[in-house]
Order: structure tokens, then sequence, then C-alpha cells
């Protein structure tokens, strides 16, 4: 069985070469992720698929207050932008030009967070539309 752990990159770390640690607000939004978006992990028995060859163990990441997982940090945090930026500290997320809440751009253009997106493309479309009318009846 090819480990693809080892694959992945290496956890974060902050400036200081530390891992990330959690306060427990943190803690609290990062276990309720892991039993909600973590394809490794047992709800029910708590367990981590990928340690212990298959048989689980523990989750490591639900006991701990530091960011220690590879696939929680790569796969799983990233799910949640705003945890993600609260956690990580990233310099490179931007904000929503409305709300203000993190965005993670894909790409340069990128200006609005998901839920502003529709409002805003649907006012730009109107006032769009209501222009384009008035030359059209004309």
């Amino acid at each position: 069985m090819n480990n693809f752990l080892k694959m992945l990159p290496p956890i974060s770390e902050n400036e200081r070469g530390e891992l990330y640690s959690l306060t427990s607000e943190q803690l609290l939004k990062v276990k309720k992720l892991i039993r909600k978006e973590c394809c490794n992990f047992n709800a029910e028995l708590g367990e981590c698929f990928l340690l212990n060859g298959g048989r689980g163990c523990v989750c490591p990441q639900m006991i701990s207050n530091h960011i220690i997982c590879r696939w929680f940090n790569h796969a799983v945090l990233p799910q949640d932008p705003s945890l993600y930026v609260d956690v990580i500290k990233d310099t490179e997320c931007k904000r929503c030009v409305v709300c203000g809440t993190a965005i993670f751009p894909r790409g340069n253009k990128t200006k609005y967070c998901p839920k502003c997106r529709k409002k805003v493309w649907r006012k730009q479309r109107t006032e769009w539309q209501r222009k384009y009318r008035s030359v059209v009846e004309k």
C-alpha cells in the first residue's frame, strides 16, 4: 500500500518554524470541520483511517491544539477560508470588497466572496439591461 501522505508537502509552520497553534474557539471549529469534511475520519469511532494501516486509531488532530495532520492541513482546512485565515494568517488572501470576509482568489480578478458575487452580478446585470433597453427603445 502506497502511503500518499508522504507525497503531500510538509505541514505549514509559522515564521519561527513552529506548528500553528489553535485557540479554544478555533479548536471547536476544527473538530466540527473534521467531523463534517474529512473523508478519513470515522465519526462513530473517532478514528482516522489513514493511521495504523487502515485499522484506525484516534485522530491526532481531534486531540491536539496544533495543526499536526498533513491531510487536514492541505485538504480539509482550506475548505473553510475564514478559519484558514485565522489559523494560518496567510498574507496572500484577499478580502471581499462588499462584506470583508477572507477569500482565496482562483484568478487575479476575484473581488467578491461566493455569497456576494451573485448579488453583485445581479445588480450589475440589471443596470446593464436598464441602460441597454433605454438605448434600444429610442
